[in-house]
């Protein structure tokens, strides 16, 4: 099993990372928030699903079926993409560094802030289950169904926005709703189905903004040959975050019980708010 996350896990990442050059390189300088909210509507409709499914599926037929109905489907992904870039001139150009980026503060500070933000992901999507309510209104299958329409459709508006009025006046607000969200959940676990659903509006509306937001503001900052290092940096903080989260939080779940994981997220999301207004 560790052994093929790890296959999946880099077959993924390398997907991801340049399917968002691709999308950057392809689209108009003046319609670049544009493209990367069409970017996330396209991974929202997807992943806010797939959690809510995969729950289902897992508990009713067995991982077995849930681990070949997605492979089927990366398979037809695969299909989808054939061709998209032949012909395409590319300047040549060095490899990416990512410590040379991170050693810029312009694509530092949105990294780590991206990071806390995503590591709030993590945890719940680790331990979330074990603290909501089994089924109903207020269980996990439903914040998370609410949580991804929610982001699919706040990053695909997020990213219209950040054409018209800047990626800071995108991230900001966002954030602030994802931290009011991630507030509201740690006080309507298991006892208070509508304001669990009100929690995960705000979060997954506010997480959107903020992830399309950071994304474009990396991209207009930088130079065309920085494109590929931007994806980069940005799945990594995104990734590594929701990894890292749901580590660094298990620790937490180990010593003070997964409660106690609920309340360790409010904090995580209201520091990669400072960082994102200190930018």
């Amino acid at each position: 099993m560790l052994v093929l996350a790890a296959v999946r896990g880099l077959g993924f990442g390398t997907a991801v990372v340049t399917g968002a050059v691709l999308v950057a390189e392809f689209a108009p300088r003046g319609a670049l928030g544009r493209a990367v909210g069409n970017l996330g509507l396209a991974i929202g409709a997807a992943s806010m699903l797939s959690p809510t499914l995969g729950l289902l599926l897992l508990n009713r037929l067995g991982a077995n079926l849930v681990f070949g109905l997605c492979g089927v489907l990366a398979l037809l992904g695969v299909l989808s993409v054939d061709r998209v870039d032949r012909g395409l001139v590319r300047p040549p150009g060095k490899p990416v560094q990512v410590a040379e980026g991170l050693r810029q503060p312009a694509l530092a500070i949105p990294v780590v802030g991206l990071a806390l933000l995503t590591m709030t992901y993590g945890g719940l999507v680790s331990y979330g289950p074990r603290v909501l309510a089994p089924d109903g209104w207020g269980s996990a299958a439903t914040f998370f169904l609410v949580y991804g329409v929610g982001r699919a459709l706040s990053r695909w508006l997020a990213g219209r926005s950040a054409d018209r009025w800047g990626a800071r006046a995108v991230i900001l607000p966002g954030l602030m709703a994802a931290v009011i969200g991630l507030l509201l959940l740690t006080l309507a676990a298991r006892g208070q189905p509508a304001l669990m659903l009100l929690a995960a509006v705000l979060y997954g509306m506010g997480a959107g903004m903020a992830q399309s937001g950071a994304l474009v503001g990396m991209l207009t900052r930088a130079t065309p040959s920085q494109m590929p290092l931007v994806s980069t940096l940005w799945n990594l903080a995104y990734d590594g975050g929701v990894s890292v989260g749901g580590v660094v939080l298990g620790f937490i779940a180990a010593t003070g019980g997964e409660t106690a994981v609920l309340w360790s997220l409010g904090p995580l999301g209201a520091l990669a708010l400072v960082l994102f207004a200190l930018l």
